[in-house]
């Protein structure tokens, strides 16, 4: 998932620290509720701690009713290198089926080509979650072009009361 929707209102913060604006916020909501309805409630989040990425996983946390077990901070998935978020996929528990990445782009849509061997999808914009399943492998050895795409969603995808709290 790529972070959600964040403010540029205060000039004088830095990129790190820029806050979700309401919109991002709702947004985060919308696709928590998506989540539910497809029954994709993760079983462990990997999350950038820069604000807006922290902002929408603990709202997407709280939406789904995840304990605080299932989360892990990741300074590495903020503006790194695409591979940070190949080695947070390769460092999931064996047990967890559904994994979810909350984090910035390039590196979302960098990731996205190197695990299913396309390089052009549609951009990803903020808010937006990606489901991919890995082939044969479980996650922690998933490699270059072994998942398939199921679907791209976006908040604007969905209608606009789409909230459900699990």
């Amino acid at each position: 998932m790529r972070h959600a929707k964040s403010s540029w209102r205060a000039p004088s913060l830095s990129d790190y620290e820029r806050p979700l604006d309401s919109q991002g916020s709702e947004n985060t909501h919308k696709m928590a509720g998506y989540l539910a309805k497809q029954l994709l409630i993760p079983d462990q989040i990997f999350s950038s701690p820069a604000l807006r990425a922290r902002s929408t996983t603990e709202i997407m946390m709280d939406q789904l009713n995840l304990p605080a077990s299932s989360l892990t901070w990741n300074d590495k998935l903020y503006f790194t290198e695409s591979q940070s978020y190949i080695d947070a996929i390769h460092s999931a528990n064996e047990s967890s089926g559904t994994i979810l990445i909350v984090g910035h782009n390039p590196m979302i849509e960098n990731v996205l080509g190197i695990l299913t061997n396309r390089l052009k999808y549609r951009s990803i914009n903020t808010g937006t979650i990606i489901c991919l399943q890995p082939g044969k492998s479980a996650w922690k050895n998933v490699q270059s072009g072994e998942c398939s795409l199921k679907w791209i969603v976006s908040p604007s995808d969905l209608p606009e009361k789409c909230s459900q709290k699990v």
